[in-house]
């Protein structure tokens, strides 16, 4: 029986406003190139892999010092550049990403968040989020008003590990004193969400909020959280 429900946060509940892709734009504006939100939007899929892949491995972002984040980062933004067209090296990739950190952005709700969570609430079930962002996803949640909904956040940062390494679901299931059998977790990324999940046979389902199907094949898939009442 489902008592606890974990969510990913960013893709899954709430998308960066204005849209990150918006946010590179300008950023590049500053070093007068040129390219379009598809072509960034294209690029982050591949940038977001490689952070997947580094939060799987024995040194995650949340362990990495400044230095070694810094670097990661060029590298990140240089993959997004890349795969938009854009051909920069990594000192200029990684004075674009400063550029794009000092752009005043926020966090907006997907518009089922609230009435689903009101809902979910109502019904007793305990809800979570399990992220790779650090704690400052506690003033975040307080900004949003979903705080009110949330017995546990577990991030990365405190964990010292990210997803999908085990260890942090682990770090969930101990946080809501449940067993495998009584959580499922929702998230948007099939490789840091889902197989992460999975490999501990934790419950995970799939959301996909843009109009691509990703992972098609995959048995537990939504497109909106609505869609979620059914498997719990």
């Amino acid at each position: 029986m489902i008592k606890t429900i974990f969510f990913d946060f960013f893709g899954t509940l709430a998308k960066f406003y204005p849209e990150r892709e918006e946010i590179q734009i300008q950023a590049l504006n500053q070093f007068d190139l040129n390219t379009t939100p598809e072509k960034i939007k294209y690029g982050y899929k591949f940038a977001d892999s490689y952070m997947e892949k580094i939060n799987s491995s024995d040194k995650p972002l949340s362990l990495m010092d400044i230095t070694e984040r810094s670097i990661f980062f060029s590298e990140y933004e240089s993959l997004i550049l890349e795969h938009a067209g854009l051909n920069v090296d990594l000192i200029t990739a990684g004075n674009i990403w400063q550029a794009v950190q000092k752009i005043p952005y926020g966090f907006k709700l997907y518009d089922d968040v609230i009435p689903v969570f009101d809902h979910l609430h109502t019904l007793g079930y305990k809800l979570g989020i399990i992220t790779n962002m650090g704690k400052n996803l506690y003033g975040i949640s307080d900004q949003l008003g979903i705080s009110q909904y949330l017995s546990h956040i577990i991030t990365s940062e405190e964990v010292g590990i990210g997803k999908p390494r085990p260890e942090i679901f682990q770090a969930a299931l101990k946080a809501s004193n449940s067993t495998i059998n009584e959580i499922i977790h929702v998230g948007d990324s099939y490789d840091s969400d889902i197989a992460g999940a999975t490999a501990l046979d934790i419950k995970a389902i799939l959301i996909q909020r843009d109009d691509e199907q990703h992972n098609a094949q995959y048995q537990f898939m939504i497109n909106d959280l609505k869609s979620l009442y059914k498997y719990i």
